[in-house]
């Protein structure tokens, strides 16, 4: 197991550390702040329903499970472990260990003023820069774009541990003819990430995707994780890649979670969740009969009643949650077609 994942894991799978720890407040709802833990401060966020089902994740790797009380129980990746929790206001706090390896989590509550990132308030990767180091790691969750006289390059970066980029490389060639013309070759790929102060560690996806050929050399072997160094200027992103900078202008700010094809089968959707990969879902459960009405990108009561219909349809547990089973079988032909259920939606 790469050891970016396995310490973002200990950060959320653990046995019981703490015994009793007492119980203020309702923990229904959506978090977000810093997990902690070997050494490492990783981005991190929670959600927390009515019904008693909660999501964890940090780093990019995230885990289901139940709370009840002070106590969670949480799986992932084969192991499933107790963790506790307190909740007083709009602060939590969640703690636990796992084989001798401890881990905490300190989130603020989504939605409240003042809380519009995914670090808590004061909180730093490096632990020197505060408030400024706080802003740097918000503007990255953004579309970037960097264009040369041979590159043209998107680039999008999520809060929620995804990071898309897409290609396109323009070069000569000769026609059947022998004549000179310019030819266009488009690439994409997708990865998990977290940051380690201002170097962004990069991990495959499985099967593994084709990577941007500038990073051949920032391959790191022990780790199995490209390191690439970057800063932000304003609305410029710079990324140092072997012996040369990229330079990006910076656009609009991004969903919490991914809506590319390529990244649809390694997502989960739950309740509360908002955003463009909402609808294409949404899309998906109409064109399979279980839902109707308009695509509002929000999944709420209707949405996962629609994903529990599709689950009794399919003989798969009623949970509710759109996993990466469900999410996996939206092929690229319907994908095409959703998008552009998706854009008459937003022109309504």
């Amino acid at each position: 197991m790469r050891i970016v994942s396995w310490i973002a894991i200990i950060m959320v799978l653990s046995h019981l550390l703490i015994g009793s720890i007492a119980f203020a407040d309702s923990p229904v709802g959506k978090w977000s702040g810093t997990a902690r833990g070997e050494g490492m401060k990783l981005s991190a966020s929670a959600t927390f329903s009515e019904n008693g089902g909660c999501t964890l994740s940090a780093g990019g790797v995230s885990a289901s499970g139940s709370w009840s009380g002070s106590g969670i129980t949480i799986s992932a990746m084969g192991r499933t472990a107790k963790l506790s929790f307190s909740c007083k206001g709009d602060s939590m706090s969640i703690y636990g260990g796992l084989d001798g390896r401890h881990g905490s989590m300190s989130l603020k509550r989504m939605g409240v003023s003042g809380n519009s990132g995914s670090l808590s308030s004061g909180d730093n990767q490096s632990g020197s820069s505060g408030g400024a180091d706080l802003a740097r790691k918000e503007t990255l969750y953004r579309e970037w774009r960097f264009e040369d006289e041979e590159t043209r390059v998107l680039l999008r970066i999520y809060v929620s541990g995804w990071l898309y980029w897409q290609s396109h490389t323009y070069y000569d060639a000769e026609d059947i003819d022998g004549a000179e013309i310019e030819t266009e070759r488009a690439k994409e790929f997708a990865a998990r990430y977290i940051l380690d102060d201002e170097i962004m560690l990069i991990s495959p996806l499985e099967p593994p995707g084709e990577p941007p050929q500038e990073w051949q050399s920032m391959w790191d072997e022990l780790e199995s994780v490209w390191r690439i160094s970057h800063s932000l200027d304003g609305d410029a992103l710079e990324l140092y890649i072997g012996d040369g900078v990229m330079v990006f202008d910076g656009g609009e700010e991004m969903d919490a979670k991914p809506s590319e094809l390529l990244l649809l089968p390694h997502i989960t959707l739950e309740r509360d969740d908002t955003g463009t990969v909402v609808k294409i879902l949404q899309a998906y459960l109409r064109s399979m009969g279980c839902l109707d009405g308009k695509l509002n990108g929000v999944f709420g009561k209707k949405t996962e009643t629609a994903v529990k219909a599709y689950q009794k349809l399919h003989g798969m547990e009623r949970s509710g949650v759109a996993d990466e089973l469900i999410m996996s079988q939206i092929t690229e032909e319907m994908y095409d077609a959703f998008l552009s259920e998706v854009h008459e939606s937003e022109g309504e």
